[in-house]
């Protein structure tokens, strides 16, 4: 057997153990996605409002409407991430940078994030790549990949087709967009989804703290890739980078770094091994130190999946707070698919939602110590609890403990402490009777 079939024989086996490992540190999903498509999946019709996030509307996507009859829906993205990694495969079998391009696809902790924990993006990218090597085989087979990933976010959609005009750039590829595009518009018509813009790259880079994106090394190695490639190809390396600045405003668009990084990265590595060094030795120790560092993003990954949010202390508070009576509940908006999916209670926000007057007023109960201000707008949006955790406390909301909302929840008597463990505190707003 030759050494790169053996390497990609090596790198299948660990990249399944990447992708068990999360459900054996913990019981809980960790991606905004997982926790919005189970609220998406316990409803039986194909399209409605949220009960549980006001004014928020969804659409089931096939593969909501798949898992839905599956007794165990965590198996279905650990098996859709395999199945990307074959189809990846098989589209670069014959590219000699293969067994390089793999390596940096089973290292980049996106394909972990990606395949476990009821996460729909896996079943994204099978459908793109399923889209792309089925082309020059049939393209009604390709059309209807693309027609299927319509039914995912605009932003999703438009992403996807990005890649595989990257990839395909023929005027025959154009007709197996203009269906699926249309459902999609029609689609975002009715459900006019669009995240926070952010322009950040904390959500980008693992080692900064995102819990989906690719690791540094592996970002640096793309990134080298794509210049290498900039002459030879600049109409669809336009589209790739189109695609990395969605990724930058759009953190739900994070998971398409997975096939980028994979193939510039591996481009990247297999250019370095091609080059004549006047000391090879330099040159192994360099891919070698490289490679470590693709390890390094992958291992500190799982060594953060324990700790990354929800919290053990987390879901039992959330455990105390769906046995409570129903009512709306503040929190961080990114604690919001959390909160609604984990205690099935109303929130206010979530990151699924437009920035609009419920945004405004969020900011301004987070941060006002005007106490009457305060119970005006909990009542206007009949607020019963607030949910605050050491995170929002310690820099996702405030810089110290005891600010704003905090301050006035723990010395104005119109809030009650309910629960609190080590990582949240849980109040209860009781409007205050008149006169006091």
């Amino acid at each position: 057997m030759r050494i790169e079939n053996r390497i990609i024989i090596v790198m299948f086996v660990i990249a399944a153990l990447l992708i068990v490992t999360p459900f054996l540190v913990r019981d809980t999903a960790f991606t905004d996605a997982s926790f919005t498509h189970q609220r998406i999946q316990s409803y039986d019709s194909f399209l409605g409002e949220d009960s549980l996030v006001s004014g928020l509307r969804y659409v089931q996507t096939p593969y909501d409407v798949i898992i839905s009859f599956l007794p165990y829906p965590n198996a279905l993205p650990l098996l859709f991430g395999l199945l990307s990694l074959g189809i990846g495969f098989l589209l670069i079998r014959k590219h000699p940078a293969k067994q390089y391009m793999f390596i940096v696809a089973v290292l980049t902790p996106t394909l972990v994030a990606a395949s476990t924990f009821n996460n729909p993006f896996s079943f994204v990218l099978l459908l793109l790549l399923a889209s792309i090597y089925i082309y020059p085989k049939t393209l009604l087979g390709s059309s209807i990949c693309l027609l299927l990933l319509s039914f995912f976010s605009l932003p999703i959609f438009l992403a996807s087709v990005a890649i595989f005009l990257a990839v395909l750039l023929k005027r025959k590829a154009l007709l197996c967009v203009s269906l699926p595009l249309l459902v999609a518009l029609f689609l975002f018509a009715y459900n006019p989804h669009l995240p926070v813009f952010t322009f950040t790259l904390t959500h980008l880079i693992t080692e900064f703290g995102s819990v989906q994106g690719v690791g540094i090394f592996g970002l640096v190695l793309g990134v080298v890739g794509w210049l290498q490639y900039w002459k030879e190809a600049k109409k669809q390396l336009l589209l790739v980078l189109l695609l990395f600045l969605g990724t930058v405003t759009l953190p739900e668009l994070t998971y398409f770094l997975l096939p980028v990084v994979a193939f510039f990265g591996g481009m990247a590595l297999y250019n370095l091994h091609k080059q004549k060094w006047s000391l090879p030795l330099l040159k192994t120790l360099t891919i070698f130190v490289l490679v470590l560092g693709l390890i390094f993003s992958a291992l500190a990954f799982q060594a953060r999946m324990p700790s990354i949010f929800p919290s053990e202390e987390f879901v039992e508070g959330m455990d105390f707070l769906q046995e409570q009576e129903s009512g709306v509940v503040l929190s961080h908006p990114s604690r919001g698919a959390a909160i609604a999916s984990l205690a099935e209670q109303p929130v206010l926000l979530t990151n699924n939602r437009f920035v609009d007057a419920r945004s405004a007023d969020a900011t301004t109960l987070f941060h006002s110590y005007d106490v009457e201000v305060v119970r005006s707008l909990l009542k206007t949006y009949s607020i019963s609890y607030i949910v605050i955790d050491t995170q929002m406390i310690h820099g996702l909301e405030w810089e110290k403990d005891n600010q704003e909302l905090v301050f006035l929840l723990k010395n104005d008597d119109s809030f009650k402490e309910i629960y609190a463990n080590d990582g949240l505190t849980i109040w209860f707003f009781e409007e205050p009777v008149l006169g006091e």
